[in-house]
């Protein structure tokens, strides 16, 4: 069985390592501004009035996790393919959606995102340079899968300091 660690743990564990490097997910921007960058957020900002099915779909699967929808409507389109052939038309639609979905969140994303760098309290870019000076010492690296433009921000900022 895997154990989860503290963040203190895992620093503590890298010191043996000269480069530190490090994974940003949806935590990083959420901890920042967490009205604009939560999927609870994103979602009661989202407009599903081109695909009613979809809001239906979060609401049976209870989320407001994107990405969990558009994974289900991925392999759900594929197992309603294996079970009933003649449905093309609806797994089609779902890859439709899918795709849509993506998109809107990207919109929602985009139409919701601070214009510039200096609408976010310095206080908090401050803090989230800190917490990346840990893994830019020794020439780390840091890799984000988040599609705003916070980290860059960030990094900007951090750079300006110095």
């Amino acid at each position: 069985m895997t154990t989860l660690i503290s963040y203190q743990e895992a620093l503590k564990k890298a010191e043996a390592f000269t480069k530190k490097h490090l994974l940003l997910g949806n935590g990083f921007s959420i901890a920042c501004i967490p009205s604009i960058f939560r999927y609870s957020s994103l979602f009661e900002q989202a407009d599903f009035n081109a695909m009613p099915q979809v809001k239906i779909l979060f609401d049976k699967l209870n989320t407001t996790d994107f990405e969990l929808v558009i994974n289900a409507l991925n392999y759900g389109g594929i197992a309603l393919q294996a079970y009933n052939e003649a449905d093309a038309a609806t797994s089609g639609l779902m890859n439709e959606h899918s795709n849509r979905l993506k998109e809107l969140l990207i919109e929602t994303i985009a139409k919701h995102h601070p214009e510039y760098p200096k609408q976010i309290e310095e206080s908090k870019i401050a803090a989230c340079s800190n917490f990346l000076a840990t893994f830019l010492n020794g020439e780390g690296r840091i890799y984000s899968l988040n599609y705003d433009l916070l980290l860059y921000w960030t990094l900007m900022y951090a750079f300006e300091r110095n």
